[in-house]
């Protein structure tokens, strides 16, 4: 008979005497290194000048260290000991640095956060002279657990040794025997090798390498990379802009994904990115040669700029090289350096850049899923939208001083305010959102299904030329405001704006002198409305941007254009309401809140200094949410004199259609895609610009906007301005022109401009044209084609007409489509010229709501 052994009972005892030893060793040394307070206080905040200190104190020790001489010394104070030691604490996540240096020693501190607000790694160590002056590590604590200074030396020792070569540690032990140790100064006289530079650039590969290994971070293969570096080189010259040849590498990635893993193919195709669009220097960090034959010519940019495209793409190789909020933290530390005297200045757009590219390469390489993400939708894209926001509204050039009054520091809610807006944006990226449309304020509607007022569509009111952006001598214009409203009156102009610039060095502007020349030419031309506004440069684009503003006429009016002027233009300024226009917006709202006469604000030329497309759409977002004054666009920008390719003096990027600004003469751009939202903006507007008579015509001898009014006085005008009544043409072809809205019956609805809320079908949009008999320059006139454009929260549609001659007037319909929550259907016209240089008309668009 068998018996079954009975386990030995100590065996059974799960708290083995060894075993309880083995646990109490390590709790007491887990007490022992471990704190719940930080020996180093964190840093959240670093100054310009602390900044300048630190770049200071690298330089006195890193250019002696890499200059040929083999004889070197180090001289750096205090004060920038302390200040790198900051910067570190700044810019390294969770690391908390303390360097300070006195005539006894020189003491090293350092937190490291391991959860945070609760448990910390500290580590100290002071370097002491021996009684022959050479530097002792002494006073070594991890934690509470005291270390041997000799053992803390060797660790140093062997750092150098490892990831540096020989001639580093031979330098290190050189530094350590040659220390001088002042007050306030740090003095080393110290031999090295002369070729200590070129040994540590021969090691430094392989260093980067080995940091990989140790952090386990994403690497990817040299050979990988070399395909792809010879992709981007052979696609390079066939490719338009920085956006193209992104797209083409991730198709390249998508194509090589299908058998590969795509992560691994996209941290290959970014280095390769890296290494032609950022600094070929790249190709150290993941162990390959320097190639300085790689980087791209400047044609590849980003939002039009060379150094956002460096921006971007330094940021996409430090995620790719090392931890998120590290990469990021090394972007704020530039523009807080920046800030420095002599410096560019704080920059939201490069630190939008920045944020940019860490996300592109942090999404990228996260998972197989957002690897895909990525290549599908950049895969043969143009599109730079994709991937970096629009930013050109963002404030930059911020000094020191200027940052602190206008943010205060890193941690005010303002600049948190507006960190949060760049990681908005670059959150909304197609790569990251599947969120394609965006809330719009609806136009107000008129609450009705049935017709308004016939009186109010043709009896009450007629039609005046009007023209709102005109310059004279008080700014940068030749006439006085006489000469130039008597030439308006013989062109037949039925009111006029005189708006001269805001710029605040021109001190005519709203003077005295200017309000008598009003004076006088209202007394002048008693049959001519005059009205005074202003050319009002837009924050925060420091006069990029123009806006016309026109006030309320009456006594108060000389008072409000000053203080708005004086209080918000933006050309050459930079103060706290320079970060956008809300703050001009709010001070117009507040001012006229409650009474029947607002201003209004009209967007001039809005693409002629525009670096990228949807830029329009964005900023007419923005404002028409900061105010209920802005109601839309100027669709041609004036300076028609000029009919070569500077036409409407652009001389930029985006040029005019035939004298009409792109964003709205283009079907499907900015306006229409406002008008997609549901909001109803204005656009037809045709204004001289007027200058001098080399560039420009006079107003309405050739450009002009036609407005229904009660009455041509200021008032009436701004009325018919706020409720779209107006269309624009060039060469006064079109004598007269209704754009109506009606039902089955014929009755109609409303016009261009109006917003109808009606649950009615079968409406359909009507426009006639009367023909003038004689064009601006006494030729006979004809209509070429008419072109109706329909918008619905689905897409824009158009269908086009081509006119038989001989008829006048000229009527066109189109039924408005039976879905969609809102329609929209606004008309242009073509008048064919010889030149080539087409007269156009165009009307705003009458909306429906349902």
């Amino acid at each position: 008979m068998t018996t079954e052994a009975t386990p030995h009972p100590q065996k059974k005892r799960f708290w083995h005497k060894r075993r309880v030893v083995k646990y109490t060793i390590i709790s007491a040394l887990l007490i022992l290194i471990f704190s719940i307070s930080p020996l180093v206080l964190p840093t959240s905040d670093l100054t310009p000048s602390q900044a300048a200190q630190a770049r200071a104190g690298a330089a006195r020790i890193i250019k002696p260290l890499m200059s040929a001489k083999e004889q070197a010394t180090i001289a750096v104070t205090n004060e920038q000991l302390t200040a790198i030691s900051d910067t570190v604490s700044y810019t390294v996540p969770a690391v908390q640095l303390r360097l300070n240096s006195s005539a006894m020693g020189i003491l090293m501190a350092t937190s490291i956060t391991t959860i945070p607000g609760a448990v910390y790694l500290n580590a100290q160590c002071m370097l002491v002279p021996n009684l022959e002056g050479k530097l002792e590590f002494n006073q070594c604590r991890l934690g509470s657990l005291p270390l041997p200074g000799i053992m803390v030396e060797y660790l140093f020792k062997g750092i150098a040794r490892v990831f540096f070569g020989e001639e580093a540690l031979l330098t290190f032990n050189n530094i350590l025997a040659n220390a001088q140790l002042g007050n306030d100064k740090l003095v080393i006289n110290f031999h090295k090798p002369g070729n200590l530079k070129a040994s540590v650039e021969d090691r430094i590969t392989d260093t980067f390498k080995v940091i990989q290994e140790l952090r386990q971070l994403d690497s990817a293969d040299t050979e990988t990379i070399t395909l792809y570096l010879d992709y981007i080189q052979s696609h390079a010259t066939r490719s338009d802009n920085t956006a193209e040849l992104v797209g083409k590498t991730f198709l390249f990635a998508q194509s090589r994904s299908i058998t590969e893993d795509p992560v691994d193919e996209n941290i290959a195709a970014l280095w390769a990115l890296t290494m032609t669009l950022g600094a070929p220097e790249f190709a150290r960090i993941v162990a390959m040669p320097v190639d300085y034959s790689l980087m791209l010519p400047e044609k590849f940019v980003l939002r039009n700029r060379m150094d956002l495209r460096l921006h971007f793409f330094f940021s996409v190789a430090l995620r790719l090289a090392s931890e998120k909020q590290l990469s990021v933290n090394i972007g704020k530390l530039k523009e807080v350096m920046d800030t420095a005297q002599g410096g560019s200045g704080y920059s939201f757009r490069d630190l939008t850049a920045d944020k940019s590219g860490v996300e592109l390469a942090d999404f990228a390489i996260s998972s197989e899923d957002n690897a895909r993400r990525v290549q599908a939708i950049l895969a043969g894209s143009k599109d730079e939208n994709l991937f970096i926001p629009l930013l050109h509204d963002l404030p930059e050039g911020f000094s020191e001083t200027a940052f602190q009054r206008t943010f205060g520091s890193e941690s005010d809610e303002r600049y948190l305010a507006m960190e949060n807006t760049i990681d908005g944006r670059i959150a909304a990226l197609p790569l990251y959102s599947d969120e394609t449309s965006t809330a719009y304020r609806r136009a107000p509607a008129v609450n009705a299904d049935v017709a308004l007022n016939q009186s109010d569509i043709t009896v009450s009111q007629q039609w005046y030329q009007v023209d709102t952006h005109i310059h004279t001598r008080y700014s940068d214009g030749v006439y006085s405001v006489v000469q130039i409203a008597e030439q308006a009156s013989a062109f037949g102009c039925d009111a006029i704006a005189i708006t001269d610039h805001g710029d605040q060095n021109l001190k005519q502007v709203l003077s005295d002198t200017f309000w008598q020349d009003v004076g006088k030419a209202a007394n002048a031309n008693p049959n001519l409305s005059i009205m005074a506004g202003l050319e009002w440069n837009i924050p925060p684009f420091a006069g990029r941007e123009h806006v016309t503003v026109l006030l309320p006429q009456n006594d108060q009016t000389p008072a409000m254009l000053s203080a708005f002027r004086d209080q918000f233009d933006h050309y050459g300024k930079s103060t706290p309401v320079d970060i956008d226009a809300s703050a001009a917006m709010q001070w117009l709202n507040q001012q006229y809140a409650g009474q029947s006469d607002s201003p209004v604000i009209i967007y001039n030329h809005p693409s002629r200094k525009d670096a990228s497309e949807g830029e329009n759409q964005h900023d007419m977002e923005n404002w028409l949410q900061q105010s209920p004054y802005v109601i839309g666009f100027s669709g041609s920008p004036g300076h028609q004199k000029k009919r070569g390719d500077d036409n409407g003096s652009y001389s930029f990027k985006f040029k005019t259609r035939h004298g009409w600004d792109p964003a709205i003469a283009v079907v499907g751009k900015d306006w229409d895609a406002l008008l997609m939202s549901g909001r109803q903006i204005y656009a037809a507007r045709a204004p001289s610009d007027f200058h001098n008579d080399n560039m420009d015509y006079w107003p309405c001898e050739f450009s002009t906007t036609h407005v229904r009014a009660t009455s041509k006085s200021p008032r009436h005008i701004m009325a018919g301005f706020k409720r779209g009544h107006f269309w624009a043409q060039h060469g006064k072809f079109v004598d007269a022109l209704s754009a109506t809205l009606e039902d089955s019956n014929g009755k109609v609805l409303a016009n261009a401009g109006d917003t109808l809320s009606t649950s009615q079908t079968g409406l359909q949009a009507r426009l006639t044209v009367n023909l003038a008999a004689k064009d601006w320059q006494g030729f006979a006139t004809s209509l070429d084609e008419v072109t109706a454009v329909i918008i619905t929260d689905q897409g824009v549609d158009t269908r086009t007409f081509y006119p038989e001659t001989g008829k006048n007037p000229y009527v066109f319909t189109v039924p408005l489509p039976p879905r969609g929550s809102h329609v929209a259907v606004r008309w242009f016209g073509r008048s064919i010229q010889p030149e080539q240089h087409h007269y156009q008309f165009f009307t705003n668009a009458v909306m429906v709501q349902r």
